[in-house]
């Protein structure tokens, strides 16, 4: 299992979200935690000045972004709507 880290975006950005997709987002979170590539996540590496960062889907509409900090440990950096989610994290 992999350890998850927060930066302050995401959490902000998380707190902002309608109720549903942040419970959403908690169920796969567990799954995530499990294996980041598991096949209901649809991750994806991102490209150009976003390619050291990964995104997964959250139902339709939303995605969180995050990269591997270390072998056992990923940050969670933003999360958002997919129409605003790909401008370059901080």
């Amino acid at each position: 299992m992999k350890v998850i880290r927060y930066k302050k975006e995401f959490l902000k950005k998380f707190k902002a979200l309608p109720k549903d997709v942040q419970q959403k987002y908690a169920a796969l979170e567990k799954i995530f935690a499990e294996n980041p590539f598991h096949p209901h996540l649809q991750t994806k590496g991102l490209h150009g000045k976003l390619r050291d960062f990964y995104s997964f889907r959250i139902g339709r509409s939303y995605r969180a972004i995050f990269a591997f900090i270390s072998e056992n440990e990923i940050g969670m950096i933003t999360i958002g709507h997919r129409k605003d989610i790909y401008q370059s994290p901080s």
